[in-house]
């Protein structure tokens, strides 16, 4: 089960304390139950849009059919942390819809993003990340990013 980190107190990351957690934990990877807790605790400051996509996430992890792949997950944070920045739980959250969650039909869950933030909030630098994961990340021949 993905339900600590390092950032956070893990003993408020149980499903006894979190009865809003997907049927399914065994299927959420820490980047993305972390950004849930933090929004959905209320530990960070976000808009009301934020935590209506934490109720719309929740819908789309609990279904059947609905598969993350921890491998690349853990391979996109690692080599963003390696060769750009430290990621926030929200870049690792962003990542690991864009890289890692599929249905079983090898087709992404969500295939549409939009990435609206502030200045200052690295949008730039993470965009810049996950291009150059996209080249080695999927199993597309001659990838055009």
């Amino acid at each position: 089960m993905y339900w600590t980190s390092s950032r956070l107190n893990p003993k408020k990351m149980t499903m006894a304390t979190n009865k809003n957690f997907p049927k399914h934990p065994q299927k959420i990877h820490h980047a993305i139950s972390e950004w849930m807790y933090l929004v959905e605790s209320g530990e960070v400051v976000t808009c009301k849009e934020q935590k209506d996509l934490m109720q719309y996430v929740r819908k789309k992890l609990d279904q059947e059919d609905v598969i993350i792949d921890v491998e690349k997950i853990e391979k996109v944070i690692e080599r963003s942390e390696k060769y750009f920045f430290p990621l926030h739980p929200f870049q690792t959250f962003f990542l690991s819809f864009v890289v890692g969650v599929y249905y079983k039909d090898n087709t992404l869950v969500f295939d549409e993003y939009l990435f609206l933030s502030g200045r200052g909030t690295g949008k730039n630098g993470l965009l810049s990340a996950l291009a150059f994961n996209l080249v080695d990340i999927n199993d597309v021949k001659k990838y055009n990013v």
